[in-house]
């Protein structure tokens, strides 16, 4: 036994196949660049990579593209596997709705809130759940519902957001019962020259209602406000020269 003869014996080769399983010429080329050509799959690139593929005949190529999820066939569409059902998403909430559920998730918010802030030093809790706290203390007598008040306030909201579209700027005169049902209470208790801070629940601001998107439903309202005076409705303006009524001009002839 020559060297040659060791060095193949030490690698036997496959035994040939039965006549009636081998390739027909060419077949073998023939269904390898078929393989190329679909889905990227490129067996003579895997076959440099891992060795070779044998036997390499139509059933075993076939195979490998079934595997790599492309057609046995050229031309023929790769099956999919059929998706399955989705649970049907929930049917979107209807604005009212929404607003609704807002509502309710904002009342709890609320009382929460006020039952803490009622707790706290120096903060009293009187008419309908109306909470203040005396920032400045005043002199005098405190307004009645017959009374013009010069005041000048600001609005926020408990989260510290301001609302200035609300907010006075400069002192104003109103009478006191055109404010706001909470806020006209609260400034009823005030005395001239002060300065509170005044807590509105629910029931006394904008209530379920709201404001739009400016302030949601059921949201606690927040006032600075200044009382400057307090005259009867009807009065002169203070500062102000009294009007001299006009007499009657005498009929002609």
């Amino acid at each position: 036994m020559v060297a040659g003869d060791v060095a193949e014996d030490a690698h036997p080769r496959p035994e040939p196949r039965p006549e009636d399983e081998q390739p027909e010429e060419g077949e073998d080329e023939a269904a390898l660049e078929e393989g190329r050509g679909l889905h990227g799959l490129d067996i003579a690139a895997s076959e440099s990579k891992i060795g070779p593929m044998a036997p390499r005949n139509s059933i075993f190529l076939a195979f490998l593209l079934l595997a790599a999820g492309g057609s046995a066939f050229a031309g023929t569409p790769q099956s999919q596997t059929p998706t399955p059902a989705k649970t049907p998403a929930k049917a979107p909430l209807h604005a009212a709705e929404r607003r609704e559920s807002l509502a309710e998730v904002n009342l709890a918010a609320s009382e929460e809130f006020l039952a803490a802030n009622g707790k706290r030093p120096g903060v009293f809790t009187t008419y309908k759940g109306l909470q203040y706290e005396v920032l400045k203390a005043g002199k005098g007598k405190s307004p009645g519902p017959n009374d013009l008040v010069t005041v000048r306030f600001t609005w926020a909201l408990t989260d510290g957001k301001k609302l200035p579209v609300l907010d006075s700027g400069t002192p104003v005169t109103v009478p006191t019962e055109n404010l706001m049902e909470g806020f006209a209470a609260a400034v009823k208790l005030m005395s001239v020259g002060a300065k509170w801070r005044i807590w509105l629940p629910p029931a006394l601001g904008f209530g379920e209602a709201g404001r739009g998107a400016l302030v949601g439903p059921n949201t606690v309202l927040v006032v600075d406000c200044e009382l400057f005076g307090i005259r009867p409705i009807g009065s002169p303006i203070p500062g102000q020269p009294k009007k001299t009524p006009t007499p009657p001009a005498k009929p002609p002839g």
